[in-house]
């Protein structure tokens, strides 16, 4: 996956979450993400009754993994799909979580429209056309 310009190999993030105490398994896969292209997503399975959240999970991986390899978001789970080979279904886990970082434009409570998120390079596009239309062109 390729994430802000950066080419992240899942293989090795999953081998670092899985050394994480507690954690069974894990899958990395890359999410459309407004700003890095595609987003660090790590779906993680627990052994039964153990806890843990995404704060302490990217806490062990600061001093395993590069800043831009670890995962924006994590997504705890109870199994993950596998195909009949038992192979990991990452087309699967990416169609599910495909809108994760993606806001839409919604209602708020005082009634008033919420302005969608737009992307850095969306920005940019929208302030070299009003700065075109005030020179005239």
């Amino acid at each position: 996956m390729i994430s802000g310009g950066y080419n992240i190999y899942p293989k090795e993030v999953e081998g670092e979450i899985d050394r994480i105490e507690g954690v069974v398994e894990s899958a990395v896969i890359g999410v459309p993400h407004p700003d890095f292209g595609e987003g660090v997503t790590a779906i993680i399975v627990l052994k039964p009754g153990f806890v843990l959240d995404e704060k302490t999970t990217v806490g062990a991986l600061q001093d395993r993994l590069s800043r831009y390899k670890q995962p924006k978001r994590i997504v705890f789970a109870d199994d993950l799909p596998r195909n009949a080979m038992g192979k990991v279904q990452k087309n699967i886990l990416r169609q599910q979580y495909a809108d994760l970082y993606t806001r839409t434009e919604r209602d708020s409570p005082s009634g008033k429209r919420v302005r969608q998120h737009q992307s850095r390079t969306q920005q940019l596009r929208r302030w070299r056309r009003r700065r075109e239309g005030n020179r005239g062109y």
